[in-house]
């Protein structure tokens, strides 16, 4: 019978068939194939080989070719992409898409021969092949394709170069009449190649004229070369073997993220030494760097490097197929094509930039728990503060194949709550003033976090309180004051204060009270005017090149300094407001409060600092527990979030999916979502199932206005049966879009 390959496009499509090219032997699942797609050609993941009845044949397009030089994913691999594309709701395609394999970013020569020995063109020399054909001829290789009359192969196209080498048919230069052109020629002949004339002249000790006169007379000559496949080779020693290690812990909190991989070192070296593989997938660059620098001391590593070319990322993915190793990367290494993994490791479980923005919006410590199980390995997961569904997640592990958890020691920080409700000062109260003085005076360094960037939330008239607000969005704009603009933080609108208000017509407009970096900065060189500040943030990242020297400095930033390496004499942590994490409609804020306190605390490295919190609601539980020397009350804290959970069915205790409309009219959104609900409960969904629908914390961004209902689900079949009745538009020209692994419940999905 004829064999069909199923192909997955990187695009919101499915799997689909193909006839396999006449000859063609059978690819294994995995491999990049080029099938024909809308009169053109595109590339695609064979998911499945298998025959089709001769009938079936009719109703189906040729295939192309296999792409050349690209190794095949592991078929657990592509059963797991199949399946998290199920459970996310998405198109497979589009999950494929959102992993950037290296194969269909890169350029490929398309080689294209009739087979009826006629020309592929008019000036086409007739039986001779062509390469990479003129678009404008497409609608005819479309026709001479569906009639089988050409043959057409896929091969990888390098980078070349153009090199200058000695010309080997002639004499070299004589050494009495042109001494500077044969010192040119002895200099070029030793090394084979150079880059450039220039290059020559320096390698030579003879000037630029001399060298165009050794090239005019024949005696080196460019050419131009193709660069090799070089797979680059891990970083590391190679541990010995018989080596063995006890399970290793299925969650690691607590510590610094060196500590916790050292922790783990034991038994990667043994995987190793068995000649497996370990996959490790961080969060971010920094991360990822941190920790192949760390594990290059021991073992032998491949690190991804985000900057590499399509075609840098195929040789680093031969590389990995082919010699065990730690395979350091993020979330795009769940398709690295590891033949014989040990297990997989996620770093830093709870950092929010682990959550995929678009495409499935996949959560990668969840699609991490499938690719594990698909694998058949076990799944480790490690941060500073591990809450309820990293560890449920780590705990589906096969028995015996891992220790339950442990706690590292968290670094030591003297936390003091500072009360906001009754002081006179602002944005600094009157301790963290003191202290800041204290540290500037003793010649330490303080790290201050502020709750934004940009210098306040709001430009407003101090006559009629109307804050100037963003023509696109349902927000005030922000108050930049290096730069003085009004910005807005989502569609990014700017525009210069106006001199009067648009709504009274006073002049006295200024910035309001929700201080961010800027003013917090300036406060800072007020209070403690010999103190030398420094800002980090998305805006501003100033040199710290000093600090790390060990000089004294006050950083002021958002949390974008928490990806800073441990200041060498810290000794104040600050936060300048926890409200504004703790008081949001977000079932997750008590422990990404906590968390971002954890991660503070890490950055002081083995010093034990004074951290100040300022609030204005110092009663809450988490402030409590940050001060609670005996730890009875941080128990307390978790053990209470993870009732509350299992109370309302969230996280780990149920499925929470959301389902945004987005539409031009505020009210088509809600009567999308209004007929969706209605939709669902008549399916049989109930009550506790469907909730919503709700306004969002912010109804209109970037001109459209949204809303949202959630979708509570007992297990993942149950989701999605309730998810596949979401459809992707509604009347009015409402857009629909779904997040299965919903992380931020007022997040705008795009």
């Amino acid at each position: 019978m004829p064999t069909a390959w199923t192909v997955l496009l990187p695009l919101p499509v499915g799997p689909l068939d193909w006839v396999a090219p006449p000859g063609a032997l059978e690819p294994p699942v995995g491999s990049v194939a080029a099938v024909p797609w809308q009169r053109g050609v595109r590339l695609g993941l064979i998911t499945h080989v298998h025959e089709v009845p001769v009938d079936r044949t009719l109703q189906l397009n040729e295939a192309v070719a296999l792409a050349e030089g690209i190794p095949p994913l592991p078929e657990p691999t592509v059963a797991w992409l199949l399946d998290e594309a199920w459970r996310t709701a998405a198109p497979a395609g589009t999950l494929l898409a959102a992993l950037h394999h290296p194969a269909f970013g890169a350029d490929w020569h398309h080689h294209i021969e009739r087979l009826d020995g006629q020309p592929l063109s008019a000036t086409a020399p007739s039986g001779q092949s062509q390469t990479t054909p003129d678009p404008d001829d497409e609608a005819p290789l479309h026709e001479l394709r569906e009639q089988g009359l050409l043959r057409e192969t896929f091969t990888l196209k390098r980078p070349q170069t153009t090199v200058l080498t000695a010309s080997t048919d002639r004499d070299p230069p004589d050494v009495r009449r042109t001494p500077g052109q044969y010192q040119a020629w002895q200099a070029l002949t030793s090394a084979g190649t150079v880059a450039s004339a220039a290059e020559l002249a320096r390698l030579a000790g003879v000037t630029a004229g001399t060298v165009r006169s050794l090239i005019q007379g024949g005696y080196a000559h460019y050419e131009t070369t193709t660069s090799k496949s070089v797979p680059p080779q891990p970083v590391g020693p190679m541990p010995p073997q018989g080596q063995a290690a006890e399970p290793p812990p299925a969650w690691i909190s607590g510590g610094t993220p060196e500590q916790a991989i050292k922790r783990l070192l034991p038994t990667l070296q043994a995987d190793l030494a068995d000649g497996h593989s370990v996959l490790i997938i961080a969060p971010e660059r920094h991360t990822m760097d941190a920790a192949a620098d760390l594990l290059e001391q021991h073992l032998p590593t491949l690190r991804q490097m985000p900057q590499a070319t399509p075609v840098e990322r195929i040789d680093w993915q031969h590389a990995v197929a082919t010699q065990p190793c730690c395979v350091v990367t993020g979330f795009g290494g769940l398709i690295a094509p590891i033949k014989q993994p040990a297990r997989l490791v996620i770093l830093d479980a709870e950092n929010e930039t682990h959550k995929q923005r678009s495409g499935p919006r996949t959560w990668t410590p969840q699609a991490a728990r499938s690719w594990a199980d698909a694998h058949h390995v076990p799944l480790h997961l490690t941060d500073v503060e591990v809450g309820p569904e990293t560890l449920a997640l780590a705990l589906e592990n096969p028995p015996g194949t891992t220790q339950q958890g442990v706690r590292l020691t968290r670094p030591t920080v003297r936390w003091v709550i500072s009360d906001l409700s009754g002081a006179r000062a602002w944005p600094l109260g009157a301790d963290l003033v003191r202290v800041i003085r204290q540290t500037v005076e003793r010649e330490r360094q303080a790290l201050i976090i502020a709750p934004r960037r940009g210098y306040a939330a709001a430009y407003e008239c101090e006559s009629c309180r109307t804050a100037i607000a963003c023509p696109n969005c349902d927000l005030t704009l922000r108050y930049h004051a290096r730069e003085r603009r009004l910005k807005c933080h989502q569609c990014g609108h700017h525009e210069a204060p106006p001199a009067t208000c648009p709504q009274c017509g006073s002049d006295a407009l200024d910035a309001t009270r929700a201080a961010g970096v800027e003013w917090v900065a300036r406060v800072v060189r007020d209070v403690a005017p010999g103190a030398v500040t420094y800002r980090y943030d998305t805006d501003v990242k100033d040199d710290l090149t000093a600090l790390y020297d060990g000089h004294p400095g006050v950083v002021v930033g958002t949390t974008a300094a928490l990806r800073l390496a441990p200041l060498p004499v810290l000794s104040l942590i600050a936060v300048t407001q926890i409200d504004g994490m703790l008081h949001v409609d977000d079932f997750r804020a008590e422990m990404r409060a906590l968390r971002t306190l954890a991660v503070l605390e890490t950055l002081a490295g083995d010093r034990r600092p004074l951290g100040v919190i300022q609030t204005f609601t110092p009663e809450l539980p988490l402030l409590t527990a940050l001060t609670d020397r005996d730890g009875d009350a941080m128990t307390t804290l978790r053990a209470a979030i993870e009732s509350r959970r299992q109370r309302f069915g969230y996280p780990p205790y149920g499925i929470l999916s959301r389902v945004q409309a987005s539409a031009k009219r505020e009210a088509d959104a809600w009567s999308a979502l209004t007929d969706l609900a209605a939709q669902l409960k008549t399916a049989g969904a109930n009550d506790d199932e469907v909730l919503g629908p709700a306004p969002m914390p912010v109804a209109r961004l970037r001109g459209r206005y949204h809303a949202h209902l959630l979708i509570r689900a007992s297990e993942a079949a149950r989701a999605r049966e309730l998810l596949s009745m979401v459809p992707a538009t509604a009347p009015g020209g409402v857009r629909m879009r779904v997040d299965v692994d919903a992380r931020d419940i007022g997040e705008v999905l795009d």
